[in-house]
């Protein structure tokens, strides 16, 4: 059984693969200080833009619209359900998602 870190984590990591064909070893995830940002952040924009040179907004815009297909689903060993209530992309390239 996964937490919730983990499905976000592993969620992610599919969403860049599909998009940018590149497998990320790890996915930065934190929670917010500010409670308006969401219940998590991740600021894996900003680590990709380099690599691909591309603006840190543009990726975590790709990425945030890549999840939106996704059905992301928590599962605690007796049942699968939504977790998400809300993504949304801040500047200058964060993806916050709210539970």
């Amino acid at each position: 059984m996964a937490d919730v870190t983990s499905v976000l984590k592993e969620n992610i990591k599919k969403a860049v693969k599909s998009i940018y064909d590149i497998d990320v070893e790890s996915i930065p995830l934190e929670h917010p200080e500010n409670e308006a940002f969401g219940d998590y952040s991740t600021s894996i924009a900003l680590s990709l833009s380099k690599k691909l040179k591309k603006m840190p907004l543009k990726i975590a815009e790709d990425i945030l619209h890549e999840l939106h297909s996704y059905k992301i689903l928590f599962d605690n060993g007796y049942d699968h359900y939504p977790i998400l209530d809300n993504i949304e992309v801040a500047s200058p390239g964060f993806i916050n998602f709210k539970l």
